[in-house]
This record gives structure tokens, sequence and C-alpha cells, in this order.
């Protein structure tokens, strides 16, 4: 990794649109955006010059010279769901990101061995589908019992996006999980959790291997 004296700073254009109903017992809202980032600051391979004068390839930090990502995401909640204390909550967030230009990029497929192309291909580390849905019953003041779902589709963390293998070191992998948690008011300044994250122990890489089921104990005291 080199250094980069010439990265200039980004310029961000961001524009969003949100509708929101609520009730007494819940809201729901959708929300549309769009995102322009000029000079993006990303990792990336790039023709470099030697001491000697000669051109290489090297990976360094520098200025994408454009990228767009827009969307459009919905969320929502409802309390007392056909019984009093039971809450449904979730979203889902759709994102179309691009490369619109890029005229350093020098990369080469390690597969083909051959010069790739990084226009139009889609902004590292952003995945396209990402939603949570839940439920939460709290039956009393004292205890909170929830079970929530996460997914996430797929990421490229190259800007050609050329690391399409999945479930090896280096890859960020689609993934779905389920967690759940226990809550529980022992006093007005005692609270405990118990919660079991990845409930069913999905094995998915996120650049290394994700941690799989895994429990979580939690007291807390409030002054």
């Amino acid at each position: 990794m080199l250094a980069n004296p010439l990265l200039k700073p980004e310029q961000d254009f961001t524009g969003e649109l949100s509708v929101e109903r609520k009730w007494n017992d819940g809201r729901v809202r959708l929300s549309l955006f769009r995102e322009r980032t000029n000079n993006a600051i990303i990792s990336q391979t790039n023709l470099v010059t030697t001491a000697a004068g000669a051109q290489t390839t090297a990976t360094t930090i520098s200025n994408v010279d454009a990228i767009r990502m827009q969307g459009v995401e919905l969320s929502a909640e409802k309390n007392n769901v056909l019984i009093d204390g039971l809450q449904l909550f979730g979203s889902v967030t759709y994102v179309d990101s691009r490369i619109l230009s890029d005229p350093g990029w020098a990369g080469i497929d390690p597969l083909t061995n051959q010069p790739t192309t990084v226009v139009g291909e889609r902004v590292p580390f952003v995945p396209d589908w990402r939603s949570r849905f839940g439920v939460t019953y709290r039956p009393n003041e004292s205890w909170a019992y929830t079970v929530a779902a996460r997914y996430s589709g797929k990421q490229y963390s190259t800007l050609d996006n050329t690391d399409r293998i999945p479930h090896v070191f280096g890859a960020f992998d689609n993934f779905f999980v389920v967690d759940m948690k226990i809550h529980y008011n022992a006093t007005r300044n005692f609270s405990f959790d118990f919660g079991i994250d990845n409930l069913f122990n999905q094995q998915y890489f996120l650049f290394h291997p994700f941690p799989g089921r895994t429990f979580v104990l939690a007291g807390k005291y409030t002054f």
C-alpha cells in the first residue's frame, strides 16, 4: 500500500425524500434517496511511476472520479398486534450503487489475467439488498422477548467486482441470520440481557469467517 500525497477531498451531493404516516401505536415510512460522490477516496489499483522512472501497478488510496448510489427504503413498526404488548417491526432497503468514472484504474482480473474496467460496476462494500424484521413481546414492565432476522445481499471489496468466489478469505457473502434476546428489568436500577446471535449458526464470510452461534449475557446498573 503506497501513500498518496495528491488526494483530493470528496464532494458529496445527496438528496432524500421521505413520506411518513404515524398512528398512536405505529408508523410507516417510505424514503427515496440519491447520492453522488466526486473524488471518492477508495483503495484501488493504479499505475504508479517508480524512482527509476518505470511504470508499474500498485495498490493505493486514491480518488475515484465519480460514484453514484440511489435507492429506496421502507420501514414500519406496529405495537399491540393482535394482543397487548406484541410489537412487529422491520425495514427493507434497495441500493443501486454504480461507479460512473475512474480513468486511473489499472486492475487485472486474477482469473483471466486480462485488464478490467470498473465503470458500471457496483461500489465496494455496498450490498444491493438489506432488510431486518422482528417481533418483541412485552407481557409487563419487567420482561421483553425479541426475535429478529437480518439479511444482507452480496458485497464486493474490489472496484471491478472480480471477487466473486464466495465463502473464502476476503469474500463478502450474502447472509441471513436470526437473533434472539431476553431483557429483564430486575429493579429500577438493575437490568439484565441474555441473547443468542446467529441462532441457527449460519456460516458466512465478511472478509474473514464471521462468528457462528454466539451467546451474550449482560448486566446494567443505572444510577
